[in-house]
């Protein structure tokens, strides 16, 4: 019987107090690590592998958690390899509201971040704006 291994939902809260806990910025390795010891994770469950390899189940969950938690603001990637407690992570109570699926969760923490940095007049420019499409003939468009 293959160990069974929680899904990337059920590492969110923990992979975000990991980071609280390890000073609000912390290396994979040892985010990993964190979580791995916080969950209790048996050593049957950290041998799963996913797939054919080389990541293990757990670390390639751990990996979408902290996808999820940098969609949702809650974390950030500052640089390569290192990821940092935003204000909104330092804040957030373990009631956070999980993501239904990755694709709308990833969009809508990008469209938001978006929205926020782009002056108003422009939102509505964005909405009205006419879209165009080629007619076949080189270099000449049409209102659609």
């Amino acid at each position: 019987m293959t160990a069974t291994v929680p899904p990337y939902t059920d590492m969110l809260w923990p992979t975000l107090k990991a980071a609280r806990a390890l000073g609000g910025s912390a290396s994979i390795a040892e985010l990993d690590a964190a979580v791995i010891q916080a969950l209790q994770f048996t050593s049957e469950q950290q041998a799963v592998l996913h797939g054919d390899g080389p990541r293990t189940k757990i670390q390639y969950r751990l990996a979408w958690a902290r996808t999820y938690l940098k969609g949702m603001g809650l974390l950030t990637n500052s640089k390569r390899g290192v990821w940092s407690v935003t204000e909104t992570g330092q804040t957030v109570t373990e009631d956070i509201s999980v993501p239904c699926t990755r694709s709308s969760s990833l969009r809508c923490g990008r469209s938001a971040r978006r929205r926020a940095r782009e002056p108003t007049s422009l939102r509505t420019l964005n909405r009205s704006k006419p879209r165009l499409r080629p007619t076949g003939k080189t270099n000449s468009w049409r209102r659609c």
